[in-house]
């Protein structure tokens, strides 16, 4: 039985399809299982679940509700201890990432979620390397993108995504999710080493607003959006306006220089750390 299992999401995404595909074969370590569940696409993706059918565990095509309801079919087939999400267009970061994920999990008995640094890749060629942060800080946001985390296959068979339109929710689903898991006293385990080259052209990139909204929706449900924690949103807010403004007057050599530094201040990336 393998130790790990990749899930693939993928609707209409023939080319992002072959990206993943081509980066999970450059794996050095091959004992994985790949899960691709499609939500029914059009001829040309189907073309490419034929090319690929050999490498995959497991096809679905077939309609669904949703990204996170293809997520929770993806899990139910997973066999592995842990599974990590990387959706069509998405790759690995080189071609030691999941063996070093095995191995760190093989370690991790004691934890429910591993996760590390990724780097958003844009429409013009910009990459930007960014670091996860504590779980502590879920109150305010995600600790790193999804494809940067490692969830221990029962966990989320026990507990699934719960299923929303990705124009209600902003793409956020996962934030709620991970919010309860740690309201409920799930332990994770932060690494310093990027997992994944997330494609930040995708649908939930473009609903950052929506997703806030519904992040602050969530917290006042649960009785946890404070004075301090409104101030931080403000904050939070700011920061992505003036960011947004800055990458597109900065060239992008000076983007890659400020990556660079962020890199080494993040420590060694063999380091890992439980929150």
């Amino acid at each position: 039985m393998p130790s790990l299992t990749v899930i693939t999401v993928v609707r209409n995404d023939p080319d992002g399809l072959r990206v993943t595909a081509r980066s999970l074969a450059e794996q050095d370590f091959r004992e994985f299982e790949w899960v691709v569940v499609d939500g029914g696409s059009a001829s040309e993706t189907q073309r490419v679940l034929e090319e690929i059918r050999s490498s995959c565990a497991v096809q679905i095509s077939e309609p669904d509700d949703g990204i996170y309801d293809a997520m929770n079919k993806g899990v139910r087939q997973a066999t592995g201890d842990w599974s990590i999400f990387l959706n069509a267009g998405d790759l690995l970061h080189d071609a030691g990432t999941l063996g070093y994920l095995a191995d760190l999990g093989s370690r991790s008995g004691d934890v429910d979620l591993l996760y590390g640094d990724y780097i958003e890749c844009f429409a013009d060629g910009q990459r930007r390397y960014r670091s996860a942060r504590p779980l502590s800080g879920i109150l305010v946001g995600m600790p790193t993108s999804h494809q940067a985390m490692v969830y221990r296959t029962r966990m989320v068979l026990d507990a699934p995504f719960e299923q929303g339109s990705l124009a209600e929710t902003g793409g956020c689903e996962d934030w709620s999710h991970l919010l309860d898991r740690v309201q409920a006293g799930m332990r994770g385990r932060r690494f310093d080493r990027p997992v994944a080259v997330f494609d930040a052209t995708g649908v939930s990139s473009r609903l950052w607003r929506t997703g806030q909204r519904h992040r602050v929706h969530r917290l006042k449900q649960l009785g946890l959006f404070s004075f301090r924690l409104r101030v931080r949103y403000l904050f939070i807010h700011l920061h992505a306006v003036l960011a947004h403004t800055l990458a597109r007057l900065l060239p992008r050599r000076a983007w890659m220089v400020l990556a660079g530094a962020k890199r080494m201040l993040a420590g060694s990336p063999s380091k890992s750390t439980e929150d």
